[in-house]
């Protein structure tokens, strides 16, 4: 076979998912990585992969799944000289990450990153794209005066796109408009969207078997229904026809990928039901297309599906309704990074966007008095006709936070009501360490008959005018509101009370929070500091800087419990160095120190982001890799950490050599607790160092 045969499965399995063999495309595609290894063809490497993920993967995998062979295919392009695809992966994990709905902050970093790489290598053909989505991506987190330009830090649309459509580049023309359906969709502009979609069907074709066709024709439809209604009668059949036709379109790429689809196929749904005025169907819809987005993480489609939703609501005067679609709208972008978007939504809906950004701030509020204050509840109350309803509540178990519908104190046994009504009536704070003991309110109903112990209740004063009650408990040890803690929450109602009368400071309440107690918090800091250096000393390696065995088997504790809950694979790497006793017998211990640093430093190269490297003592190592169930990628960071560590190590003027020797345990396969898998990698490691070192074996 031929050692560039993974290469050709590949490309055959793009045609086939082209011409629509879905089922025989994939199945190429998957044979075309096993070949990859099989046949030992690391130069073939990037080529493959960049194939599979950018035509193939999608129709079957999550696109967010595809991310992490992507940035292996660059590295190891890099590595063997494929230039060309190392630039190419690059490019399609950064779109790629972006339609996945990855954080807009973080595929910034990146993409900023594989710019200057691709600066580098003069490849226009991928940097030219790259910078395209680069910038629609700064508009949308702000850094634009007009979101919908293509013009600003890193790329000028009008000055580009003359060169581009001179010199016929038809990838990076349908990138141009394909991004710019997308922003004047998402920023109200549906006629320009439509406009767009017109000159990007030219060059459709440069962009056949890629994901970014199921995002034309997810857009498009949008596009089209949103003019549907002002547009002429007689062109209502045209416009219909182009949606129906679409969503076949939709409907089958959904067929074989739900998870990547579905959810798109249903916004669209629900918005062709709205203008052929099925409501009902049009609920529905909406909702099926919020659901799955959340689920299947598309943080901007769920974003996008709860504004249009909002919409719906709006013009059928469901105020109510459509702030809560509204509400999560803005949580969605916010998370997103679409600081333009928020931007948009506050000045468009004022009314309704300042009521949502006050439950925003409040959830906010009881999220950072959970985590500081040492509470098991917090509630927020609100006076509403005279009397006080408990507006929020959080749970420090669970992380719990509501926004109630407020049933008054006065009807509600879940409070201690001769505190609230005290703090009412005197404006005074409450504290009582052990309330159902010794406290003054001991014979309050709630209080006995739950056997209280921490309370503190304070009220919440803006310019001397009451505005709301603060109420914490802890039930499980007394005096759990300390001096400083107190302090703190003073400070925090303070700021409080200022957010609530000013909701735009809402984005900035816990920076604000964080300015004004620092100075607690940096006597607090004072006091753990040596703690803290006692702590690192206590679990990390002196020599390298990497964790020790105590950290090693702490954090693999905590990752075997999470990947348990979450169902996730944990992969345990036992590493010794070969010949290593040799060096420290010849060149003495600081020759060995030497070796040790070295190798890890390598070893943190090797797996990046995606492991955690560890120092077991003498010449032993450990890694952990988390996150991921791809063979592929252990079998390639496996091979790169024997390549690396082999390399040769300047000592002084003498040069040493040592060699790895790796075994390998699989959560849950080899075992489902920490002793097990320790245990199934050491076996492995010493099986691998009998059986001629320098090279990897699992435990099964």
């Amino acid at each position: 076979m031929l050692r560039n045969s993974p290469a050709f499965y590949a490309a055959y399995g793009m045609v086939l998912c082209i011409f629509g063999e879905i089922n025989d495309g994939y199945k190429f595609g998957k044979l075309a990585l096993k070949l990859v290894d099989k046949l030992n063809v690391a130069e073939y490497t990037a080529e493959t992969v960049t194939i599979f993920c950018n035509n193939i993967g999608f129709v079957k995998e999550p696109l967010r799944a595809l991310l992490s062979p992507l940035i292996e295919a660059n590295l190891v392009g890099l590595e063997y000289g494929n230039i060309n695809y190392a630039n190419a992966a690059a490019h399609v994990y950064c779109y790629s990450a972006y339609y996945a709905g990855e954080k807009l902050l973080a595929v910034e970093h990146k993409m900023s990153f594989y710019n200057d790489m691709m600066h580098k290598y003069k490849l226009k053909e991928w940097l030219y794209p790259n910078l395209v989505f680069h910038q629609a991506l700064l508009n949308l987190m702000g850094n634009s005066d007009n979101p919908c330009l293509l013009k600003g830090e890193v790329y000028d649309e009008q000055e580009m796109l003359p060169l581009h459509l001179q010199a016929q580049e038809r990838g990076t023309l349908w990138d141009i408009y394909l991004n710019k359906i997308m922003l004047f969709y998402m920023f109200d502009e549906p006629d320009k969207a439509c406009q767009n979609a017109v000159l990007g069907k030219r060059y459709e074709d440069s962009a056949y078997g890629t994901y970014s066709i199921s995002v034309f024709y997810f857009y498009e439809s949008l596009a089209l229904l949103s003019v549907f209604e002002k547009a002429f009668p007689q062109t209502h059949k045209k416009l219909m026809g182009k949606v129906v036709a679409n969503q076949k379109k939709l409907k089958k790429l959904a067929g074989y990928a739900p998870m990547n689809f579905l959810h798109k196929y249903y916004l669209v749904e629900a918005e062709k039901s709205r203008v052929l005025k099925d409501d009902l169907k049009a609920i529905d819809y909406y909702d099926k297309a919020i659901e799955l987005a959340a689920e299947n993480e598309y943080l901007q489609e769920e974003a996008l599906s709860n504004e249009i939703a909002a919409k719906f609501y709006l013009r059928n005067r469901k105020v109510k309704k459509a702030k809560i679609y509204l509400q999560e709208a803005f949580h969605c972008y916010k998370s997103w990074g679409a600081n333009a978007k928020i931007k948009q939504l506050r000045e468009k809906y004022p009314a309704i966007s300042e009521e949502v950004i006050i439950e925003q701030i409040l959830k906010k509020l009881v999220k950072i008095l959970l985590e500081n204050a040492g509470a098991q509840r917090v509630c927020y109350l609100t006076e509403k006709c005279g009397e006080y309803t408990m507006y929020i509540e959080g749970f420090a178990k669970g992380n719990q936070i509501e926004i109630l519908q407020g049933a008054d104190v006065k009807n509600d046994f879940s409070l201690p009501k001769s505190i609230i009504y005290y703090v009412e009536h005197t404006r005074e704070n409450v504290i009582e360490d052990n309330a159902s003991g010794l406290g003054n309110f001991m014979m309050d109903f709630y209080i006995a008959s739950n056997k209280s112990k921490s309370i503190m209740c304070m009220p919440v004063l803006s310019k001397g005018e009451l505005i709301g009650i603060l109420y914490l408990e802890n039930n499980l040890v007394p005096g759990a509101f300390n001096r400083e803690r107190i302090e703190i929450l003073k400070v925090i109602s303070s700021q409080l009370a200022i957010s609530l009368k000013n909701a735009n400071l809402y984005n900035n309440l816990e920076e604000l929070v964080e300015l004004r107690t620092s100075e607690l918090k940096e006597e607090i800091s004072e006091r753990i500091k040596a703690e803290k250096q006692l702590e690192e000393m206590a679990t990390h390696d002196a020599l390298t800087g990497l964790g020790n065995r105590v950290f090693f088997q702490n954090y693999l504790k905590e990752l075997v419990v999470g990947a348990k809950e979450l169902g996730r694979m944990l992969y345990v790497l036992f590493i010794d160095l070969d010949e290593f006793k040799e060096i420290n017998d010849t060149l003495g211990h600081a020759g060995g120190d030497i070796v040790l640093k070295v190798v890890a430093e390598r070893l943190l190269k090797c797996v990046g982001t995606y492991g955690i490297v560890s120092r077991l003592g003498g010449d032993e190592f450990t890694i952990i890799l988390e996150d991921t169930d791809i063979v592929d990628y252990i079998n390639i960071t496996c091979k790169r950490i024997i390549k690396e560590v082999g390399r040769s190590i300047a000592i002084g003027e003498n040069e040493g050599h040592v060699s790895a020797s790796i075994g390998i345990s699989v959560f849950p396969k080899d075992g489902d607790d920490m002793s097990e898998l320790i245990k199934k990698a050491d076996s492995a490691m010493y099986t691998a160092k009998k059986t001629g070192k320098n090279k990897f074996l699992f435990s099964s």
